[in-house]
């Protein structure tokens, strides 16, 4: 077992090929996805068969692995050793190895988040003025969204990434006066559309079940106008109030999970 600290992308993935060119047949586990790699890594550590490594976040750090071992993969997490450390594991499955593996290494399982499409069904009409955020709506945007999201569960735009957004019109907002009340961040790759964030204000006398479900409608026209034929997004499970409006726009669970594991202490 290796223990390195500060490596690159492009070195993870070269670690990563060897593995999968490893010769064998067994399964691969995996919680990586590229788009997640985000500047260097802390700590990596890695064996013949599994690498695991740890991304800061701002004030937490997310671990990731890549494995054709369990029994090799669970003595290689209990060598990361940040606080709070995070990591999730989407499966269509039970993820109970995975979820035996993390338990025995002081995890506790925090959340499971929905995966729910929209199968081609988009409204034929927007629902009221569509309003887009302006950039000087980016300060705001970025406190409502770390006021209203769950640090563990969401995966936050940078700055850079929010103002380019907010720039080519991929981002809605409602407003109570001078304040944003609700939000909509959504993306479009080929015919796939994303509702990548979405948050509402927690204040009960600024929050509109109407709203939401307009700030969904008009996202969801606005990818039907740019080509999407189907849109997903991830739901807490817990927040049934916020299912039960989605699924008015056609989203249903089809079936696939996000499994949070969180390292608290």
């Amino acid at each position: 077992m290796f223990i390195e600290r500060g490596k690159s992308r492009k070195y993870i993935i070269e670690q990563l090929s060897a593995i999968k060119k490893n010769g064998e047949r067994a399964p691969i586990w995996s919680n990586f996805y590229f788009h997640n790699f985000i500047d260097e890594a802390p700590i990596v550590i890695r064996d013949k068969k599994s690498i695991v490594f740890s991304l800061a976040d701002r004030d937490l750090y997310r671990l990731y692995f890549f494995s054709r071992d369990l029994n090799e993969l669970d003595k290689m997490i209990l060598g990361i050793d940040f606080r709070p450390l995070v990591a999730d594991y989407i499966t269509a499955s039970s993820p109970q190895g995975i979820g035996d593996l993390f338990h025995r290494s002081g995890f506790e399982t925090y959340a499971k988040m929905l995966h729910m499409t929209n199968n081609d069904q988009y409204p034929s009409e927007k629902d009221g003025a569509i309003k887009f955020a302006d950039v000087s709506d980016e300060a705001e945007i970025a406190q409502r969204l770390l006021e209203w999201l769950d640090k563990y569960t969401g995966h936050f735009p940078d700055r850079s990434e929010l103002r380019s957004l907010i720039t080519d019109k991929q981002v809605l907002v409602e407003k109570t006066g001078d304040r944003i009340v609700g939000l909509y961040i959504y993306k479009i790759q080929g015919q796939t559309g994303n509702l990548d964030q979405w948050a509402f204000s927690k204040d009960p006398g600024e929050y509109d079940p109407d709203l939401a479900l307009r700030l969904n409608t008009n996202a969801l026209y606005l990818l039907r106008e740019k080509g999407a034929k189907k849109t997903f997004l991830w739901i807490n499970e817990r927040n049934t109030r916020i299912i039960k409006i989605h699924a008015l726009n056609g989203f249903l669970h089809d079936g696939l999970s996000d499994y949070i594991y969180l390292k608290a202490n």
